[in-house]
């Protein structure tokens, strides 16, 4: 299918009964949706489908809107099959925040209709009861996610869709905002209920993260995105990108669990070259290739004294401090 006549039934689609559509929405509404077109563009294409669909121009009030003719209902589509449905409403419940804005709002329509077709369907079996029994829960403390001002979702979702540069405004934790920054958008990635948008920035080549809900204004520039040479989203994430912001040197770690600690490491290893050898009762040891990040540090602080690092030297030294201080602080007078 072409870009224009993709673009044309994406407008098509867009035409409500009854009420209007402007022109200028319409187009916001591609741009959303990856189209990088004029509002001229829009304008000819609206005025050529006039011709062989029953569309109008409604110009009896400002703005001029455009809509399906009289009781002529738009585009009309087979209902959604009931797999059809399951998939729109997981979508719906577990993808919304890394919808691009645009699409999520294109969306909607399927989403009510698949909550609509799946409540028809009474009783215990099928797919109604299907999404009654299933959950995702995070295995770490829940948390409630930041909100994200939407102007800034929007204009990091066009910036992706366009490869675009982007000027953010960003400010972290305890600091004052920064100084507007060009940055390329390189990937959107959630990590237990927060977004954090990878980027380079103007001038440089190394990799950075910023969560989207510390960006205070984002304004979507006219040059296209650079990309470093050669990169590669899942391989910066297979490298330790999101062990909390930073990208981490591999090293060959050996651990020895105690108390049965390390046995779901049996199952869900923490590499493809791990190697697990069971030493008693309770008690595994694990060797295996890590980036060597904070995220690595935390998890291995999650099982005090039911793991203990056996290498490599530096990181064994570490994590004895980090306990030794923990103890310490216990061991001071209560508050």
């Amino acid at each position: 299918m072409s870009d224009a006549l993709l673009r044309q039934w994406n407008i098509l689609r867009m035409i409500p009964r009854g009420n209007k559509i402007t022109a200028t929405e319409i187009h916001a509404k591609l741009r959303a949706a990856g189209f990088d077109v004029s509002k001229r563009t829009v304008e000819r294409d609206l005025s050529a489908l006039s011709v062989a669909f029953a569309i109008e121009s409604d110009e009896r009030n400002t703005p001029y809107g455009w809509r399906w003719k009289g009781d002529m209902p738009p585009l009309d589509f087979r209902g959604l099959t009931t797999p059809e449905a399951l998939a729109f409403r997981l979508l719906d419940e577990h993808s919304r925040h890394l919808l691009p804005s645009g699409y999520r709002q294109e969306l909607e329509p399927y989403f009510k209709a698949a909550r609509q077709r799946l409540e028809s369907e009474a009783g215990e079996k099928g797919a109604a009861a299907w999404t009654r029994a299933v959950r995702i829960v995070e295995p770490n403390q829940p948390l409630l996610p930041p909100p994200i001002d939407e102007t800034v979702r929007a204009a990091v979702s066009d910036a992706l869709l366009l490869s675009r540069h982007l000027e953010v405004v960003y400010q972290a934790i305890d600091r004052q905002p920064s100084a507007a920054k060009a940055v390329s958008p390189l990937g959107l990635v959630g990590v237990r209920g927060i977004l954090y948008l990878v980027v380079v920035f103007d001038g440089f080549e190394d990799v950075r993260t910023l969560a989207l809900h510390r960006i205070r204004k984002a304004e979507l520039l006219p040059e296209p995105a650079v990309k470093p040479e050669g990169f590669d989203l899942d391989g910066v994430i297979a490298d330790g990108l999101f062990g909390f912001g930073e990208l981490g040197h591999r090293i060959q770690i050996r651990l020895l669990f105690r108390d049965h600690a390390g046995n779901h490491l049996l199952e869900s290893p923490l590499s493809e070259d791990q190697i697990a050898t069971s030493l008693g009762p309770g008690e595994v040891s694990i060797e295996a290739s890590v980036p060597l990040t904070r995220r690595l540090r935390w998890w291995l602080s999650n099982f005090g004294p039911d793991v203990e690092v056996l290498g490599p030297p530096e990181l064994r030294d570490e994590m004895a401090q980090r306990l030794k201080r923990a103890a310490e602080r216990y061991e001071g007078e209560k508050r």
